[in-house]
């Protein structure tokens, strides 16, 4: 991806439909092809693409009954999160308080900002501020 996806509005505006729509499940049948299509997103900074990963990981924070628990998956919801705040925070313009925004996008999940996997987030974005 190039850097002007990332400001693009329209771009911008079709993650945020991703991301608020209906769980998918990965098209991968192996975890190992999904965490290397989530970690592609996430190194380009594709907005769809870190879209997509919150959309099919958000199971893993928002109660949903899965299987087992993954670090991994987790740990990349939070890095995918992590961009799609940046975009969020350019495209409203609230450079300020990146923490407020995820806990903005995180209800808009109906996820918890309390949970463990979201402490060191805090921590960047509050040294960040």
């Amino acid at each position: 991806m190039k850097n002007k996806e990332f400001y693009n509005k329209e771009i911008f505006e079709k993650a945020v439909k991703i991301i608020l729509s209906k769980s998918k499940k990965p098209s991968e049948e192996f975890f190992s092809s999904q965490m290397i299509r989530y970690n592609e997103a996430t190194e380009q900074l594709d907005l769809i693409g870190c879209a997509e990963v919150l959309n099919e990981l958000k199971v893993h924070f928002d109660g949903s009954r899965i299987k087992e628990k993954s670090v991994a998956a987790e740990m990349m919801f939070v890095k995918a999160l992590r961009i799609l705040v940046e975009a969020y925070s350019y495209h409203n313009e609230d450079q300020k308080d990146k923490w407020l925004n995820t806990t903005k996008i995180l209800k808009s999940l109906n996820i918890s900002e309390d949970q463990e996997r979201f402490i060191e987030l805090k921590n960047f974005f509050g040294r960040k501020n």
